[in-house]
């Protein structure tokens, strides 16, 4: 159903929206629960990043995110998403040039511009 799915023109911002709202709702939980677990149900992070990764847009939807979500939640999003810097890396060597330039954004914030 999603390499079908694939070819919508809209299909990456759908993607976009659904790792969004995910993260958004385990944010809110995280903070809720604070040092508890957090039960995880069949939406969580963690899945839904497992679906997306399997596709050629992954990082163009991570990006995305990220880019407009606060620096605060960054921090949940890579722990499951993968190194920002690694996603860079992948990003320029597909020569996916804009979604390395977002990751690039994302690197200097996190780490400084050295």
């Amino acid at each position: 159903l999603v390499q079908r799915s694939a070819r919508h023109p809209h299909f990456s911002h759908s993607l976009e929206w659904l790792v969004f709202t995910v993260l958004e709702k385990e944010y809110s939980r995280a903070d809720a629960v604070h040092a508890a677990a957090k039960p995880r149900g069949l939406y969580n992070l963690s899945t839904v990043l497992g679906l997306v990764q399997r596709l050629k847009v992954y990082a163009d939807v991570i990006v995305r995110v990220a880019r407009k979500i606060d620096p605060v939640h960054w921090g949940l999003l890579f722990q499951e998403a993968g190194q920002p810097t690694r996603l860079f890396e992948k990003s320029l060597q597909s020569r996916a040039y804009a979604t390395a330039a977002g990751f690039l954004v994302i690197v200097e914030t996190l780490e400084g511009p050295d």
